[in-house]
C-alpha cells in the first residue's frame, strides 16, 4: 500500500555561507512506499515529455529480509498519488524474483526504463538486465544486459537525450566480480542503438589483474578505526552523456596492500557513441578503501558502512565542464569522519581541481551524493547527514540538498529537506547504500530511504520531497511543489 504524507511547510532563513544549521526541514516529505521491511537503494527520474510523470525505483525487502526484489512506482501528477509494484523479470513473481541495486531513466520519447541487479531464485545467477515501458509500467520488456551470470554487480544507466548524432543510445556500465584469474574485478560496458532490443558487443573500461582482498565495495565510517589493508578491485562505475553526446564514466579504484597503494577515482571518455574509449584518466588519488569499525553501541554491528559512491554529470550547457561528488574519509581532531568531495574538469575530463569539501553541516559525517544538473546549469547535490560524533548523544540523520549557480565555483548553505530526523539506534543497523536525485528546471526532486518510522518493522520506507526553486540566491525563498 502506498500512503502519501505531508505537512505545513515552516520556512528557516539560512545565513552566511558557512554557517550551518540543524534546523528542522522546510519541505513536504511524502512516502512513496511505507511496507514492512527495508526499501533501499532509492532513485528517480523525470520523463522529458511531462515534468509531473516521475518513475522511483528501489531494493525491497517486504517478503523477507534475505529475498531483495526490485519495485518501482510510477506517478502521473507530480507525487500526489503514486501506483507501485514489484518488477517481473522471472516466472513467478513470488517464487522466482529476486533483484537489486536498481536505476531509472525516460528516453525523449517518454520510454521508461529501469535496470537492475536481477536474481533468480532456483539457480541464484545474477545477471544485469534492463526492462522497458512505453505505457508507465503496465507491461514491461525485459532484455538481459550482461554476458556472464555469476556476480554481476551495480549497474548504472545513462541515455542519450541530446537529439544529436547518438540520441536514443542507452548505455549501462556494472561491475563484474565473478573473479575469473588473474581478474578479481572489471568495470564492463554495453550500449543499445534500438530502445534496448539489442545490445553491442562487451567492452571492458577497467580490470584489476591481481587476485586479493575481498571484491566489496568500500566501507568506511567514522570513530576509532580498524583498518584493513589489503584491497584489490574497481566498483560503483556511473555513466553520463554530455551536451555534444559523448559519454562520461566514472568509478571507484581501491589498490590498496600488497606492494601497492594507490586508490583513486577513475574516468573513460567516449566520443563515438560508445565504440572507441580513451585511455584511464585518474581524477583524483586521495581516497582511503578502508573498512572502518567504530565503537558505536547504538549500530547493531558496531559501525556504519559508508561508501564513495562518486556520481557524475556533465553540463548541459558547456561540454567542457563534467562534475563528480563522492564521500571521502576525513579527520577532525584526529577523530575519522566522512565529507562530501567536489571535483570538476574544465576541459571534458583531461584535467581536474583540487578536491574540496562541500555541503558541510557540521559534526557528525556526511555522505551518499547524489548529483544532478538543471537545463540550466544549476548543479544540486542531494546527501544524507548524520550528527553521531564521539562523546556527542545525537545519533539522528537527515537529507540536505546544496546548490551551486556558478558551475561550482561556489555552494550555497545546504537546506534541510527531511521534515523529520530519524535514529540510527535501528534494530537491524543502518542499510545505507546509495540515493538518486533528478530534475528539471527550476525543480529538484530528492529521494531517499528513510527510517523515521517507529514501527522497526516498516522502516526505512522510501521518502521524496521535491523543491520549486524560486531563484537563484535565497534557499529560503523555495517552495514545496509536491502537487504541482
Amino acid at each position: 500500500m502506498f500512503i502519501i504524507k505531508s505537512a505545513q511547510k515552516s520556512l528557516t532563513i539560512l545565513v552566511l555561507l558557512f554557517t550551518f544549521s540543524l534546523s528542522y526541514g522546510q519541505y513536504n516529505n511524502s512516502v512513496i512506499c511505507n511496507a514492512a521491511r527495508d526499501q533501499v537503494e532509492t532513485v528517480i527520474a523525470v520523463n522529458p515529455l511531462n515534468s509531473s510523470v516521475y518513475l522511483a525505483g528501489w531494493s525491497d525487502n517486504r517478503d523477507n529480509i534475505n529475498d531483495t526484489r526490485p519495485w518501482y512506482a510510477f506517478s502521473t501528477d507530480g507525487g500526489k498519488n503514486w501506483n507501485g509494484t514489484m518488477l517481473t523479470i522471472f516466472g513467478d513473481e513470488q517464487v522466482d524474483n529476486r533483484g537489486k541495486g536498481p536505476t531509472v531513466a525516460f528516453n525523449n520519447h517518454g520510454t521508461a526504463f529501469y535496470c537492475c541487479k536481477a536474481v533468480e531464485a532456483v539457480s541464484g545467477i545474477g545477471p544485469i538486465y534492463i526492462s522497458m515501458s512505453n505505457n508507465l509500467g503496465i507491461e514491461w520488456v525485459h532484455k538481459e544486459v550482461s554476458i556472464n551470470d555469476y556476480y554481476q554487480d551495480k549497474p548504472y544507466l545513462a541515455i542519450d537525450n541530446t537529439g544529436g548524432t547518438y540520441d536514443g543510445r542507452i548505455y549501462v556500465s556494472w561491475t563484474d566480480l565473478s573473479d575469473i584469474s588473474p581478474i578479481s574485478s572489471r568495470i564492463l560496458f554495453r550500449y543499445s542503438s534500438d530502445d534496448g532490443s539489442n545490445f553491442e558487443d562487451l567492452k571492458t573500461l577497467d580490470a584489476f589483474d591481481e587476485t586479493g582482498g575481498s571484491p566489496e565495495y568500500l566501507t568506511a565510517s567514522f570513530g576509532s578505526p580498524e583498518i584493513k589493508t589489503d584491497y584489490h578491485y574497481v566498483q560503483g562505475s556511473m555513466p553520463a552523456v554530455g551536451p555534444n553526446g559523448n559519454i562520461y564514466v566514472v568509478w571507484y579504484k581501491a589498490d590498496q596492500g600488497g606492494i601497492t597503494d594507490n586508490s583513486q577515482l577513475r574516468l573513460r571518455t567516449s566520443s563515438n557513441g560508445g565504440e572507441a574509449w580513451t585511455p584511464s584518466i585518474d581524477a583524483n588519488n586521495y581516497l582511503d578503501p578502508y573498512i572502518i569499525n567504530i565503537d558505536a553501541p547504538f549500530m547493531a554491528e558496531g559501525k556504519l558502512e559508508i561508501r564513495p559512491s562518486p556520481a557524475i554529470a556533465v553540463d548541459p550547457l558547456n561540454e567542457n565542464n563534467i562534475y563528480i561528488v563522492y564521500t571521502e574519509e576525513v579527520f577532525i581532531n584526529s577523530i575519522s569522519t566522512t565529507r562530501i568531495k567536489w571535483i570538476r574538469s574544465t576541459n571534458k575530463g583531461e584535467d581536474w581541481s583540487e578536491s574540496v569539501t562541500i555541503g558541510e553541516v557540521g559534526g557528525g559525517a556526511d555522505f551518499f551524493p547524489a548529483l544532478t544538473v538543471e537545463p540550466s546549469g544549476r548543479i544540486s547535490i542531494e546527501f544524507l547527514h548524520s550528527r553521531y560524533y564521539p562523546n556527542q548523544n545525537d545519533n539522528l540523520v537527515d537529507t540536505y540538498i546544496t546548490t551551486s549557480v556558478n558551475n561550482g565555483d561556489s555552494f550555497l548553505p545546504p537546506v534541510r529537506v527531511s521534515k523529520k530526523s530519524y535514529d540510527a539506534k535501528l534494530d537491524g543497523g543502518i542499510s545505507f547504500y546509495y540515493q538518486g536525485c533528478s530534475s528539471v528546471q527550476g525543480k529538484i526532486f530528492p529521494i531517499w530511504a528513510d527510517f523515521r518510522n517507529e514501527d522497526p518493522q516498516m522502516r526505512p520506507d522510501v521518502y521524496f520531497s521535491p523543491i520549486t526553486m524560486v531563484d537563484d540566491v535565497s534557499p529560503d525563498t523555495w517552495s514545496d511543489n509536491v502537487y504541482v
